[in-house]
């Protein structure tokens, strides 16, 4: 039995659905995550003080706090109530910019939130309610509410020339997610094959994984375990079928690691959320599973309705209370009925 610390624990089952190197920014990328845990409590962390600057009030309604920049060097920003979700609100730190110029400081505010995120930006899209505008968005997936950045830059000699916005995101499906998975699972890098191979087997279970069945691996009393030709990551994926029809595919990673529960939960949190990442989808802590002989299964629900068919993704960790060990890691996928 290997022992595992961790960080070594985390990091290997993160990775191993990612497939993403960590990379360092310390300077951007520590202001950027704090904008995003910020979110987490309507940005009320982010805020320094009221804004003297923003006397105006929508209806009433509208109220300005001064807020923490994650790019101090290109934006102020104010804290924005204009409902029931608080909105972080930046403009840039200098006045009256071209658009040409307006343009390379939102590219590489665009830039640093990709690299700090590590995820793909989307755009440049129409802005649905502004003319001569275009909008950029990156999305971070890496708390329990992701927080949504939009970049908007304007083409004509307007005042700000380009605003970034930061609002957690609550809908199950939207246009932004969508294009983000179609650019991941175009991404032909070595970094991008996992979320590829996630996304293709998410399209397979609309046809309950039927052209993907191979030789027989397993059988039981009313159920079977077959090979399947799909791929994911290192796992060893299978397809149940149940019955007459194919209904989940199994794909799990024998491990051994040494961790008390409370790691093993925040092991599965990580994972559920490298998931997340690929399918645009948040993930839902569901009840632990005691499978009857002294394990119990913690699970993460990802419900998936991009597609015509809605699809369930599960992120599972089996582990032993009684040795405090980690057993199994899984993806489980099946299409809702």
């Amino acid at each position: 039995m290997s022992r595992f610390s961790m960080r070594t624990a985390v990091i290997a089952f993160a990775a191993c659905v990612a497939g993403c190197p960590a990379s360092a920014f310390p300077y951007d990328c520590t202001r950027v995550s704090a904008v995003t845990a910020s979110g987490q409590r309507d940005f009320v962390p982010h805020i320094i003080g009221e804004d003297p600057l923003h006397s105006e009030r929508a209806e009433g309604e509208a109220i300005y706090y001064l807020a923490n920049s994650p790019m101090p060097d290109l934006l102020r920003c104010d804290v924005v109530g204009l409902g029931p979700i608080p909105v972080l609100q930046c403009v840039p730190a200098e006045n009256n910019l071209v658009p040409s110029v307006a343009r390379k400081r939102n590219a590489l505010a665009a830039s640093r939130l990709h690299r700090c995120v590590r995820e793909p930006v989307v755009g440049p899209l129409k802005s649905p309610s502004q003319a001569g505008h275009l909008q950029w968005f990156v999305t971070d997936w890496r708390e329990y509410w992701p927080v949504r950045y939009r970049l908007d830059w304007s083409a004509n000699l307007a005042d700000p020339a380009w605003t970034l916005d930061a609002v957690p995101v609550f809908e199950s499906t939207s246009v932004v997610g969508r294009a983000t998975r179609a650019r991941k699972l175009k991404d032909r890098t070595a970094a991008g094959r996992p979320c590829r191979q996630l996304l293709k087997a998410v399209q397979y279970a609309q046809s309950d994984f039927r052209s993907t069945i191979g030789p027989l691996a397993a059988q039981g009393q009313d159920f079977k375990l077959y090979k399947s030709s799909l791929s994911l990551m290192d796992f060893s994926v299978q397809v149940g079928v149940g019955g007459t029809a194919p209904n989940m595919l199994f794909a799990e990673r024998v491990v051994s690691s040494v961790m008390p529960l409370a790691q093993a939960e925040e092991m599965g949190t990580v994972a559920s959320r490298t998931l997340s990442a690929c399918l645009q989808v948040r993930a839902e802590r569901l009840a632990d599973r005691p499978d009857g002989e002294g394990r119990v299964e913690l699970v993460w629900r990802l419900t998936d309705n991009y597609l015509r068919r809605p699809v369930s993704v599960f992120a599972v960790v089996r582990f032993e209370p009684k040795n405090g060990i980690v057993t199994r890691t899984a993806v489980r996928i099946q299409r809702r009925k």
